[in-house]
């Protein structure tokens, strides 16, 4: 894949300017970029949601509902920044201009020297506290390992479903990081739900490894 899971900013600022920018400068070229309206309109609607709900977290009022709130709305908006650079700006009529003023780096058409990630990982919880998984990313057993050359970091993908995903690309929510061990955090509302993980690995392009197997915690 042309970028990696950090062409996002890691801020939630970051991310709401980001998807401002997106709004701009597609408001004059999606048509041209064959970008349905219906698109620009979704994302206009979210960064909107967004900006509220940002400012309720933040704000005198901002305590553990609004900050629920704020965490889902951003979940959404990246989810739809996430579609749209994946299904319209990897491929003409965009420019390496075009891909700048929307923030993100130019394609690199150079290979990688380093490869594809070849090993699968998997997670072992390491603590469990009220509304909150951390767990220690490890390689499954019997599978290629790679070099700590190859691997810059992990996708780790994720969601809350009621019953067990087949694969880890039907988890909805995404985070990058470069950490063995991870934490997420969940709303009061999420206790005692069943939150399923899937990690695979990647190179400093962005090219993704095989999946791991899916595991599962129950929110405390």
């Amino acid at each position: 894949m042309p970028y990696s899971s950090k062409w996002l900013p890691g801020t939630r600022e970051g991310q709401l300017e980001m998807a401002r920018t997106w709004s701009t400068v597609l408001s004059s070229n999606a048509k041209a970029w064959s970008i349905p309206a219906a698109e620009l309109t979704g994302l206009n609607s979210l960064v909107s949601a967004s900006a509220k709900a940002l400012d309720a977290a933040t704000g005198e009022g901002r305590g553990p509902v609004n900050t629920a709130k704020c965490k889902a709305a951003f979940e959404a908006l990246v989810g739809k920044m996430r579609f749209i650079k994946e299904r319209y700006f990897f491929m003409p009529p965009l420019t390496d201009a075009d891909r700048v003023s929307l923030g993100l780096k130019p394609k690199d058409t150079v290979r990688s020297p380093k490869g594809v990630p070849k090993g699968k990982f998997t997670g072992v919880p390491t603590r469990l506290s009220m509304g909150g998984v951390e767990f220690r990313i490890q390689s499954a057993d019997d599978v290629p390992q790679d070099t700590p050359r190859v691997i810059s970091g992990y996708s780790i993908h994720y969601g809350i479903m009621p019953n067990a995903p087949l694969a880890g690309e039907a988890l909805p929510h995404e985070k990058f990081t470069r950490h063995k061990k991870e934490r997420f955090e969940f709303s009061a509302e999420d206790r005692g739900k069943t939150v399923y993980f899937c990690i695979r690995a990647e190179n400093s392009k962005g090219e993704a490894g095989p999946w791991g197997s899916i595991f599962q915690a129950i929110i405390p």
